[in-house]
């Protein structure tokens, strides 16, 4: 048995591919890295739980087909079941400490125990703001969206100058991708605690998952310059930065590119450089090297056809072996006029391989000239 079903952390299903499961363990520790600096020690416990776990996903599913197999089969004789703890000094006057319980369990990612502590405390509590926030946090994490919704605003209602609180209700609406209510949740919280990064942080992280990358590489600068040591931010900074370098290139295809004019390789390394140097995040620093090397690559020489020569390469090589032959032939008769024959087809060959030696970007180009003219209409 295991402790941790990692494809419902991932919430990816059990067949599903390698790059998938790279792809939902990006997405999950993008949503997670700006919680490990929330102000509320509660809220970093929970994160850095999970950020362990999704380090443990990544170790168990992505290192090896062996590795993922052996997992496999622990995970068919299933997940050992949650409990509700019982943490010591968790009474309080003789009665359990609901709070405290489901603080524990949040801070553990045992979501179904903090859940049941969590409305028990509402039970006993009342207008407890504390104690909704902790539910809709344990029903967030259940994926109970629309309870966490109301659980996160009945917080806000009882305690509405709380950043923390406003800032949970954000996260559920990120969830339901209610982007404008996301961000004015984010923006109370920013200035409710203006002293906090991890505020200003969500509202660029909506503004980037709906491809406002300017202005949300603006907002990390922005709070990068008031927190230029704090890892999260330059974390985010980088990923934004990466993810810019990827829009450069004019020729787009689904979920990839191709750099096919010089002019967008120095940008590309540019900005690609920076966000090496900002963050050491394994993924990032793998993201960068890739790209890096892609881009380094591009001034190389390589062998590529010209477009007319490659669209019909028989007719041109064809031609030009046909005028040299005749030329010889023609030559053997009346010489001068075979020369200029031979010499012609010397001509145009020397030219087609002359422009056949080419950087890599042009061969690119040459090779996507459809896709480009298309993409311009």
């Amino acid at each position: 048995m295991v402790e941790v079903d990692y494809y419902e952390l991932l919430g990816v299903q059990r067949n599903a591919s390698e790059e998938d499961i790279e792809q939902a363990s990006k997405r999950a520790t993008r949503q997670w890295t700006k919680r490990v600096s929330s102000p509320n020690i509660d809220v970093r416990h929970e994160a850095e739980t999970k950020m362990k776990r999704l380090r443990e996903a990544r170790e168990a599913l992505l290192t090896g087909p062996e590795k993922r197999a052996a997992y496999d089969r622990s995970l068919q004789q299933g997940v050992l079941p949650s409990t509700v703890p019982s943490p010591q000094g968790a009474r309080a006057g003789g009665e359990l400490d609901w709070v405290a319980l489901a603080r524990e369990a949040l801070a553990n990612n045992d979501y179904h125990s903090a859940a049941y502590a969590a409305k028990e405390a509402t039970t006993v509590l009342g207008g407890n703001a504390e104690s909704w926030s902790l539910r809709s946090r344990a029903n967030l994490g259940l994926g109970r969206v629309q309870d966490a919704l109301y659980e996160a605003r009945q917080a806000t209602e009882i305690e509405m100058n709380s950043a923390e609180y406003h800032f949970n209700l954000g996260n559920v609406h990120e969830q339901l991708k209610d982007w404008v209510s996301a961000l004015k949740e984010y923006q109370v919280a920013t200035q409710l605690d203006p002293q906090s990064f991890v505020y200003p942080l969500a509202q660029g992280s909506v503004l980037q998952q709906n491809s406002l990358l300017d202005e949300a590489i603006d907002m990390y600068r922005r709070v990068f310059g008031n927190h230029p040591d704090a890892q999260p931010v330059r974390y985010y900074l980088a990923f934004a930065l990466l993810e810019k370098a990827e829009t450069i290139p004019k020729l787009q295809g689904d979920g990839s590119y191709a750099v096919t004019e010089q002019a967008e390789i120095q940008p590309m390394i540019a900005l690609v450089s920076e966000a090496q140097q900002l963050s050491m995040d394994e993924d990032v620093q793998k993201q960068a090297a890739y790209m890096l090397e892609y881009l380094n690559k591009q001034t190389d020489m390589v062998w590529s056809l010209p477009g007319p020569v490659s669209d019909a390469p028989f007719m041109w090589f064809g031609g030009v072996i046909g005028a040299f032959l005749l030329g010889i032939f023609i030559s053997s008769v009346s010489g001068g006029i075979g020369a200029l024959f031979i010499l012609g087809s010397l001509v145009v060959l020397g030219l087609i391989i002359w422009q056949s030696y080419v950087p890599r970007w042009k061969a690119s180009k040459r090779r996507n000239s459809l896709a480009l003219m298309i993409g311009r209409l």
